[in-house]
């Protein structure tokens, strides 16, 4: 995450962020990931299609074969994991989400 914010480690990014600061960052990575996995699923979806567009007979294969894992992950975004996850942002105090709190 430190190195997505531009910290430049780990230690810089404790010191300049608030506990509540963090934590809107980590419920908004569990809401929507914007790392290397995203761009993976993202390539995966463009590979998934041009395949389906060239392959003659059968189901084309799903984003997730083309994507660089040697197994396949849990699937994170289940319905119970949301809703844990919108319980933890509405636990926030919404109206000063974003706001610097330091």
């Amino acid at each position: 995450m430190a190195r997505t914010l531009g910290y430049p480690s780990r230690r810089a990014m404790y010191r300049a962020m608030t506990a509540r600061d963090l934590q809107e960052w980590e419920i908004d990575y569990a809401i929507g990931p914007w790392d290397e996995e995203r761009a993976d699923l993202r390539n995966g979806i463009l590979c998934s299609l041009l395949d389906a567009c060239h392959r003659a007979k059968g189901q084309p294969r799903a984003p997730i074969e083309y994507m660089p894992y040697t197994t396949r992950p849990a699937r994170q975004n289940d319905t119970a994991t949301m809703k844990a996850n919108l319980a933890k942002f509405l636990k926030c105090d919404v109206k000063n989400l974003g706001k610097n709190h330091g």
